[in-house]
């Protein structure tokens, strides 16, 4: 006994369970997000800022389990906690460096920060932008002397 189209094709029950676990699987692999990036993150640090001649140093270190498409990478900062790209202000990122070995990725940038107020305290977290979305590194706040 099996199902027959159009009296034409007749495929039996078994074989019509294969089928739809053929084109499940289908939907599946093409309906999930294969380049996520952001999952692939497995860990993300903002890197202590130092004292430089114009300003400070800062940046964000990450190692992900593949390669990851930056779109955008720098630090955020501002004075209130927890600040992110859509309100705060972005130092862009610079001399990116990135390692991808036997499914190991990672990488490496710095940010310059100027003009800064004496006496303030800054937040600050490094982040990227992938087409997945934004993630953040850690905070850390600092404040300028």
């Amino acid at each position: 006994m099996g199902i027959t189209l159009k009296n034409r094709l007749i495929i039996p029950w078994h074989g019509f369970g294969f089928f739809l676990m053929i084109i499940g699987s289908l939907i599946i692999i093409t309906g999930c997000e294969q380049d996520d990036d952001l999952v692939a993150i497995t860990s993300f640090v903002t890197i202590e800022p130092s004292i430089t001649a114009t300003g400070f140093e800062t940046g964000g270190r990450l190692a992900a389990n593949r390669e990851i498409e930056f779109l955008e990478y720098g630090v955020v900062y501002s004075t209130s906690e927890n600040p992110t790209t859509e309100n705060d202000i972005i130092a862009p990122g610079a001399d990116l460096i990135v390692t991808d070995t036997r499914n190991r990725f990672s990488a490496e940038f710095k940010s310059h920060l100027t003009l800064l107020n004496p006496g303030a305290k800054y937040y600050i977290k490094a982040f990227v932008s992938t087409r997945s979305g934004t993630a953040y590194g850690s905070q850390i706040s600092f404040t300028v002397n």
